[in-house]
């Protein structure tokens, strides 16, 4: 089982290891479940940084930090999403981040 926390010590979702293949499928399950902008998901394993093509072939725990500010252009993609699909939540972190609001 893959378990994800927040730096508060929240348990975010737990999630079969088979479910995802790599850490990009993990923030795109984060999007779905808990609407947590992709562009804003730092996923850490032991301190270190995971990068979004790592396998996650074993069970372990991973904690998200949410970033502050994101690449404008990714940002305002997201927020185009966001709004058509109503989630308030994650188009207000994504303006608060940094999202170009015209495409």
């Amino acid at each position: 089982m893959l378990h994800v926390w927040m730096v508060s010590g929240e348990e975010l979702i737990t999630v079969p290891v088979e479910e995802l293949g790599d850490v990009r499928a993990l923030k795109h399950h984060l999007r779905a479940k808990r609407s947590l902008p992709i562009c804003l998901q730092q996923l850490l394993h032991d301190g270190s940084r995971l990068d979004d093509m790592q396998q996650l072939g074993v069970p372990m725990d991973i904690q998200l930090v949410l970033l502050a500010r994101a690449n404008a252009v990714q940002a305002g993609r997201e927020l185009l999403d966001a709004a058509r699909t109503g989630e308030v939540g994650a188009a207000r972190m994504l303006v608060d981040a940094g999202a170009e609001k015209e495409p």
